[in-house]
This record gives structure tokens, C-alpha cells and sequence, in this order.
């Protein structure tokens, strides 16, 4: 951002997610006294925290928007953000009587964005930070090599089952108020690369590769002449 002196004072939107048919969600019950509730009977990876096995204890909701909780039964997440899921789930169970003060934490396990092109390493990466932010996926994926094309980044983003691209330009402030700034599940980035980097990977701009098809012309020559 090479403006960066104008940056003061900027708002930014920070949607609240609401929890969508095929998220698998990690909810975290815990007593008054700090101390994490597990109130899944018989969970097979309880001792191991990989996110492998996180997905396959977390709770799936169905193509409904509805999952299954213990001691509560089945839960409704429509038109529920995170937040409100947490404090959904924290009443019911208060209100039964099976615990008299609590906190609620939800996480999404299967949130991911991907990300291609100019960065050190490129990949798909999970996250479960509602309000990861450009600048800290990159930072994940390594940031941009040498020959990344800082004010040519693109965004691509699924929304109502059709793709949407954005074009960033990472030297100019404004670029944190588009909507593309946070990133959103399944996300994908492309960094393209700068105009040394794609003569390089030609024949016509690697001087090496140049030089050594004009020795073999020469040599060809001289052979055919003699």
C-alpha cells in the first residue's frame, strides 16, 4: 500500500457469517470455571487435535440446516450467524438445567481458501478466523515472491452458484473497502506475475536458453557450408 498515509480513519464491514448447509462445526462447551465439556459419547479421536480428526467428530449439518446436538436434539441453524448459534445452544442448555453457567464457542472446521500463482507457497489452506483478511492469507501462504505483480491480484469467490473475480491492486489503499478484503470460504487468489517472470519462462527472454539456440544455428551453419 504505498499510500498508506491515507488509510486513517477507514471503515471496514466485518459481516457477521451465518452457518450454511455443509459446514462442519466444532462447538466447545465451557464451564464456569474454565474448564472444556465434551458431551459426545463415545468419541473415537478425543485425544488427537489434528483438523483430520476434528472433521470427523465435528457436527455436520445437513442439507437442511440442521444438525444434531446431545442433550438437546436436533438444532435449526437458519439464518444463524456464529454468534447467535453460540448463544442459542448456551440457553438451551441452561434452560434445561443441564448446566447453570456456561460459554459457547463455534468454529467452522472446513473452511478453506486456496490460493495460486506469485507466492512462496502456494496450496489450499483451512482457517477458522471469520474475519482473516487479504494481507493475513497471504502471510500464510508465505507472501509474494520477488516476481509477484503487486497491483494485478485477482480473487475469485462462489456466491449463489456463480463465480465472481475481483481485481486487486495491493499498492493502493482503497482496495481494504472491496468486498473481496475478507476472505470467504473457498475463496481462490491468483497472484499473476510481473513482466520479468513471463519473459523468463519464454524461450524469446531467457538469455540463456537464447544464446544457446544461436550457437546451434551458427554450429548448423558453419557444418552445412564446410
Amino acid at each position: 500500500m504505498q499510500d498508506i498515509e491515507n488509510i486513517h480513519n477507514k471503515p471496514i464491514d466485518f459481516s457477521n457469517y451465518q452457518i450454511s448447509p455443509g459446514d462442519i462445526l466444532k462447538i466447545s462447551i465451557i464451564s464456569d470455571l474454565g474448564n472444556s465439556i465434551d458431551l459426545k459419547i463415545n468419541t473415537s479421536n478425543s485425544f488427537n487435535n489434528s483438523r483430520e480428526s476434528l472433521i470427523f467428530d465435528g457436527y455436520n449439518v445437513d442439507e437442511y440446516g440442521n444438525f444434531d446436538f446431545p442433550q438437546i436434539g436436533q438444532i435449526s441453524t437458519t439464518n444463524l450467524t456464529i454468534y447467535s448459534l453460540e448463544k442459542l445452544i448456551q440457553k438451551k442448555l441452561v434452560d434445561q438445567n443441564i448446566f447453570t453457567s456456561i460459554s459457547v464457542d463455534v468454529k467452522v472446521l472446513n473452511w478453506s481458501f486456496s490460493i495460486l500463482g506469485e507466492v512462496n507457497k502456494p496450496g489450499k489452506y483451512f482457517f477458522d478466523d471469520e474475519n482473516l483478511n487479504l494481507f493475513e492469507a497471504l502471510g500464510i501462504a508465505g507472501d509474494l515472491t520477488i516476481n509477484g505483480k503487486r497491483n494485478s491480484v485477482k480473487l475469485i469467490r462462489k456466491a449463489n452458484n456463480k463465480f465472481k473475480t475481483f481485481k486487486l491492486d495491493l499498492t493502493d489503499v482503497e482496495f481494504i473497502k472491496s468486498e473481496a478484503f475478507l476472505i470467504k470460504p473457498d475463496d481462490i487468489i491468483i497472484v499473476d506475475p510481473n513482466s520479468n517472470r513471463i519473459k523468463n519462462a519464454g524461450i524469446i527472454g531467457n538469455s540463456g536458453t537464447l544464446l544457446s539456440l544461436l550457437s546451434f544455428l551458427l554450429s548448423s551453419i558453419i557444418l552445412i557450408t564446410n
